[in-house]
């Protein structure tokens, strides 16, 4: 299936809700059920990856296919890694099977965790038998990606002698790690983390019911609608600043993108401005997610704004460098945008359509992945969409 997206007027002015936050919701997914606590699930995600995870927590089968979902595949690791008893294989899709998971690995090897990588070294699908893991020090790497440490700070306060985590090239999604350990604050773990370690000893956490926040990296996607816009005004309804997401950056560095974020009660409006101080550069290593829509606002107001920290970016649901360097190749030649099964590409590039005649995103239905609903609200700010099969595009050129 492919989406042709266009908007004509190059003017927005709607009203969006947008979806919880699938980070908070997967890590509560893990701790509700590490931690035996009932909870509601209308509060979690709607996104496709965390009723996933939600569902293969609950399974009994012994195979379990996350599909895409790297932070599944991870949290999962050592949630399976300390079920006494269980014997689970887990895998996913061809792209799952490219992402890392060495050094979480590694790190329970570490304390006595019984797992096997069944296939490619490094690589799902990997065999865990669970076990009574006592835990000790262990040292990771985090040069790739923050949800090693998260996943092992999730089990920690269950294992006999906690954990004493060493982070290695700790440069990259601090906001990620923080935003696990402030949540379980609030259901009293109690931590330290000193320059390169973080020390949690065995206690009781004791999880309650929270509200998820909406999902702040969403509000990315309508920063760069409402600033390609010729005109625009998008309320963001239900959307308040966080202290758990560092996507939540968006709300500070917005007007240097050309777009004032206004707090209004319980909800955010943006508007667009037409002169605005660009930055002279960017570090994104601790919001990593928003990469995209940055780098298409860069590009599309010819600014000389320097992003750092994107190391990372090839270890995402796509290599994020080369997927922006295709479709924008591709934008230029009225070709079809690949999403290479990636949500955040084809929710970037689909505003592009404010600043051409049409966009062609293939497999828009990838955005399920996080934003379930995102092409119903670009339909409020007047896109249109038209579905074509790969024949109907071949007849039509």
């Amino acid at each position: 299936m492919i989406y042709k997206i266009s908007q004509r007027n190059k003017t927005v002015n709607c009203e969006v809700e947008l979806p919880m936050s699938k980070s908070i919701s997967n890590r509560l997914i893990i701790l509700y059920n590490l931690y035996k606590h009932k909870y509601i699930i209308d509060q979690i995600a709607d996104s496709n990856d965390s009723i996933r995870l939600n569902n293969l927590i609950k399974s009994q089968e012994k195979k379990l296919d996350v599909e895409d979902s790297g932070a599944s595949l991870r949290f999962l690791i050592s949630y399976f890694s300390i079920q006494v008893g269980r014997t689970v294989i887990l895998d996913g899709n061809e792209r799952i099977r490219k992402r890392p998971i060495l050094e979480l690995v590694n790190a329970l090897l570490d304390i006595g965790a019984d797992i096997k990588f069944l296939k490619r070294y490094g690589y799902a699908p990997v065999q865990i038998i669970g076990k009574k893991l006592i835990g000790n020090e262990i040292t990771i790497d985090l040069s790739k990606t923050s949800q090693y440490v998260s996943s092992l700070i999730m089990i920690a306060p269950k294992l006999e002698n906690g954990l004493s985590i060493s982070l290695r090239n700790n440069h990259f999604s601090k906001s990620y790690i923080l935003m696990t350990l402030k949540l379980m604050t609030k259901f009293g773990l109690k931590y330290k983390w000193d320059s390169d370690k973080i020390i949690i000893k065995k206690q009781k956490i004791v999880p309650y019911d929270i509200v998820v926040e909406k999902d702040w990296s969403a509000s990315s996607f309508w920063m760069l609608i409402c600033s390609l816009a010729i005109d625009s005004e998008i309320l963001l309804k239900k959307l308040t600043y966080s202290e758990l997401q560092g996507d939540s950056i968006v709300f500070r560095i917005a007007e240097h993108f050309g777009v004032k974020m206004i707090k209004k009660g319980n909800d955010i409006l943006m508007k667009k401005i037409k002169n605005f101080n660009e930055l002279n550069s960017l570090d994104i290593k601790d919001f990593p997610d928003i990469f995209l829509p940055i780098s298409i606002l860069i590009e599309e107001h010819n600014l000389k704004t320097k992003v750092y920290g994107i190391e990372t970016q090839k270890f995402k649901e796509s290599d994020r460098v080369l997927s922006f360097q295709i479709g924008y190749k591709n934008i230029k030649q009225k070709k079809i945008i690949s999403t290479f099964y990636d949500h955040r590409v084809a929710m970037s590039f689909a505003a592009l359509a404010i600043n051409n005649d049409f966009v062609l995103i293939e497999n828009p239905d990838v955005v399920k992945k996080s934003y379930v609903n995102f092409w119903k609200d670009l339909k409020k700010a007047d896109f249109k969409i038209m579905k074509l099969t790969h024949q109907d595009f071949l007849s039509q050129n």
